[in-house]
């Protein structure tokens, strides 16, 4: 417990000097970390409960009494957007930690990546070919199809990744590096999902049967996708413009389907 204090005074002590402030999310005890401390997991001196070390960034955002400071970008940092729209320059300019610029930059830099595909990964006209017709043994269709399903789940669990471990710890690392790192793995994933969906006119099923329906349902997985993510950019944006506090959650995604079950259903009718 040296590194980690009950608050007590001004930062004038040589030894607390460069922490910063954050209460226990339990019992609300204000306490003073350091930043190597950042997403350890401590036991509180007052509650003993187990709690993890809020980044100094996320404690300046959530907590009013923690100090705002002035976010300066080095030159180094900003040749990393040197390629982007010039508007995007909003986020850094004036930038604080308490302002969530990370917020809005990664929203704006994502929904930026994302729409070029929005049509393309929308697209479910893409006639289907036709394959032989079934004959008893359907073994060669499900292989097939279990083979693009395999892949959009390999898809989507990065995804999910990327959204629960990935985004919280980007967004509050305080480094422009990290968010740019954040939405390249934003982009790859959605290059990924157009390649998938691409793949799914190389099927050859029959015309007969649930296959139609089969192909029909697994061609809209990758609009759903396209959808959540664009719609999880804008509520970082929301988030950049109205700031954030300890119940505001983070912005949510979910990748998975809706219509995931149906598409179970169909399966299952098929003979392995």
């Amino acid at each position: 417990m040296d590194d980690l204090t009950q608050l007590a005074g001004q930062d004038t002590d040589p030894l607390t000097k460069g922490s910063y402030k954050f209460r226990c999310v339990y019992c609300s005890q204000r306490l003073r970390a350091f930043a190597d401390l950042a997403g350890e997991e401590i036991e509180c001196p007052r509650c003993m409960e187990m709690l993890r070390v809020m980044s100094r960034s996320e404690a300046a955002k959530i907590w009013d009494f923690s100090a705002e400071i002035e976010r300066l970008f080095s030159v180094e940092e900003l040749m990393r957007l040197r390629h982007e729209d010039k508007s995007v320059f909003v986020y850094t300019d004036g930038a604080t930690t308490k302002n969530c610029w990370e917020f809005g930059l990664a929203g704006k830099l994502i929904r930026t990546r994302l729409a070029p595909f929005k049509d393309l990964l929308h697209d479910t006209s893409v006639a289907q070919k036709s394959g032989p017709p079934s004959v008893g043994d359907d073994r060669a269709h499900t292989q097939a199809i279990d083979a693009r399903v395999e892949e959009f789940s390999v898809i989507v669990s990065s995804l999910h990744t990327l959204a629960v471990d990935r985004l919280p710890e980007t967004l509050f690392a305080d480094t422009l590096a990290e968010v740019m790192g954040l939405v390249h793995l934003v982009a790859d994933a959605v290059i990924r999902l157009l390649a998938f969906h691409q793949s799914l006119t190389h099927l050859e099923l029959p015309e007969s049967g649930p296959y139609p329906k089969i192909a029909q349902t697994m061609a809209t997985w990758s609009g759903h996708c396209w959808d959540e993510l664009y719609a999880t950019a804008e509520q970082l944006e929301v988030i950049h413009e109205g700031g954030l506090t300890i119940r505001s959650p983070l912005a949510q995604l979910s990748v998975t389907p809706p219509n995931f079950y149906e598409f179970m259903m169909l399966r299952g009718r098929l003979r392995a």
